[in-house]
């Protein structure tokens, strides 16, 4: 595994620094709308002055070897490193779910503050992300194709993309809109505008970015679980 090129940490350093000093744009009627607040996990660290810290110096602590995924390799996959807080309802726990949280723990107290000031009707969650359960998903596909059943706790809900829109709102309390946009890596932006966009209907909306990559699906010789199961 190559250390992070000076050049990308260096790029990375300035847009996340960009983000956190809240650079503002005028969009085309004077309104601004900017990043007021900001998190950030992934495998370089938990928050976002870690992932700027161990990128200048090309960390790797977040590449984990992985030997169960693919039969006969073993192979290094990015992981947020450390425990995630615990999603307390059944419905909801899983991974990304968890990260999520996480995220939004880091800039908890402004957006109690937020949420303090507008009626939770008029707050809209507007989320980018492209994948949900992952996780979860493949250890009850490979119980099904191991023992011909699917698992009693699996349910199809923990891959549907506006799962992590859904948990956000309800841990949050607001009673706005909430929705998913999955435009594989220009999500991010997506929400953004989305956002912007919706705030004719909530009047205040939270556009977020959860991204996480699926790990390798463990190969199956051919086996699909079948949908009568």
């Amino acid at each position: 595994m190559a250390m992070v090129p000076s050049r990308m940490a260096s790029s990375l350093a300035d847009t996340i620094s960009s983000l956190a000093a809240c650079s503002r744009a005028a969009d085309g009627v004077g309104m601004r709308y900017y990043l007021s607040s900001l998190s950030c996990a992934c495998a370089l660290g938990r928050t976002h002055t870690e992932v700027l810290a161990n990128a200048r110096v090309g960390s790797r602590r977040g590449m984990v070897p992985l030997a169960d995924d693919i039969p006969g390799r073993t192979i290094l996959f990015g992981m947020v490193p450390g425990e995630l807080p615990p999603v307390d309802s059944r419905e909801f726990d899983m991974r990304s779910n968890r990260l999520l949280l996480h995220a939004v723990e880091q800039f908890r107290s402004e957006l109690d503050i937020f949420l303090g000031r507008y009626d939770p009707a008029r707050v809209a969650i507007v989320l980018g992300a492209s994948n949900t359960g992952i996780d979860e998903a493949q250890r009850h596909v490979d119980s099904w194709l191991d023992v011909g059943a699917k698992p009693a706790e699996m349910d199809f809900s923990m891959i549907e993309l506006g799962t992590q829109a859904d948990f956000l709102k309800k841990t949050l309390g607001v009673k706005g809109p909430a929705f998913t946009v999955s435009t594989a890596c220009s999500s991010s932006a997506k929400a953004f505008a989305s956002a912007r966009r919706d705030r004719g209907r909530s009047g205040r909306a939270l556009p977020l970015r959860d991204e996480r990559l699926p790990r390798a699906w463990r190969a199956c010789a051919g086996r699909v679980p079948s949908a009568r199961a």
